[in-house]
């Protein structure tokens, strides 16, 4: 190798480490100069898709390494910076005297540079932990919604895929003397066909009466911006381990199959139910029990209704047999 050549080397190299160490001195600078944008997207998209007033405590913005490098050469094109942000609400209609609509403990999401400049932008997943979602009565969201400043057009948001750990749902019934429905979800998964459709969904929750836990998929959405709880919702779903004891004069253990479909006000199930420890409290004689049935959760009167369609000590043979 020729001196000249050696220089060159030597030269170059130094050149790339002094632009490395510089980079890498001044990506928190550069991160610090997206978060204003970032911040001002997600809330305008948040205030627009869900007709909300949106308050976040934190945002922060990380570039990894590899988009340090891609800022340096390609400038903001392929390079994604990491957001993470705590302390989120929602207040539905600009409603501060009832509880959020949404709110989310801890979020995060990674985003290309290039899309925040764009009118299409998509984000590949979402990161939850620790969500509450409160569905106001439907007397009230129309005052809510007719009081609030009309949000303008949303913006176009194309969200891949969202992760959520420990969630709640509860719809608040009209009726202000009556317990509010709750669910609580371990994990759930969102898939997203396209901008304002229904989501693909899979849901490990529990449910209050009779409690137990619930194993669901199906579709959600889209989500009815004015009317948050006529939001349409459908799927199948698996049923373990829920106690009767909860319930005046019988115990036992229950496990049911079925389909579900309608809104988160009032959803209308289908199915079958076992219990192979069926007893009266008073009796004490346990007898193994099967039944069909339908079923309607009605969020708005936190009522639930109950219709056997066929009942039997015993499943038949044919079904037992087919388990």
């Amino acid at each position: 190798m020729t001196a000249l050549k050696k220089w060159l080397l030597i030269g170059t190299g130094a050149l790339l480490a002094a632009a490395g160490a510089a980079l890498f001195v001044a990506a928190p600078r550069m991160a610090r100069r997206f978060e204003p944008m970032v911040r001002e997207q997600a809330v305008q998209y948040l205030r627009e898709r869900f007709h909300s007033d949106v308050e976040i405590a934190e945002l922060h913005i990380q570039l990894p390494k590899m988009s340090r490098l891609q800022v340096l050469f390609k400038r903001e094109r392929g390079a994604k910076v990491r957001v993470d942000g705590a302390g989120l609400s929602m207040w539905f209609g600009g409603a501060r005297d009832v509880p959020p609509l949404f709110s989310m403990r801890k979020f995060s999401f990674q985003v290309d540079l290039q899309a925040l400049m764009e009118e299409q932008k998509s984000i590949d997943e979402v990161s939850i932990e620790g969500m509450e979602i409160h569905v106001p009565p439907k007397g009230e969201r129309a005052k809510l919604v007719a009081s609030a400043t009309r949000p303008g057009r949303p913006m176009n948001v194309l969200i891949q895929s969202v992760q959520i750990k420990d969630a709640v749902l509860v719809i608040l019934p009209r009726d202000k003397t009556k317990n509010p429905l709750r669910f609580e979800f371990a994990h759930t998964r969102l898939k997203s066909v396209g901008t304002n459709s229904a989501m693909d969904f899979d849901a490990l929750l529990t449910i209050p009466k009779p409690p137990g836990q619930v194993h669901s998929n199906g579709s959600f959405g889209p989500w009815a911006a004015d009317e948050p709880g006529d939001t349409a919702i459908a799927g199948i779903y698996s049923f373990e381990k829920a106690d009767l004891g909860v319930f005046n004069g019988i115990d036992g253990t229950l496990t049911s199959t079925g389909t579900f479909e309608g809104s988160l006000d009032a959803v209308h199930a289908r199915g079958e139910a076992k219990v192979p420890d069926f007893r009266l409290k008073m009796a004490g004689n346990k007898v193994p029990l099967w039944t069909r049935f339908e079923v309607l959760v009605d969020g708005t009167n936190g009522n639930t209704v109950l219709k056997p369609v066929k009942q039997d000590s015993e499943a038949p043979v044919s079904r037992r047999t087919a388990r």
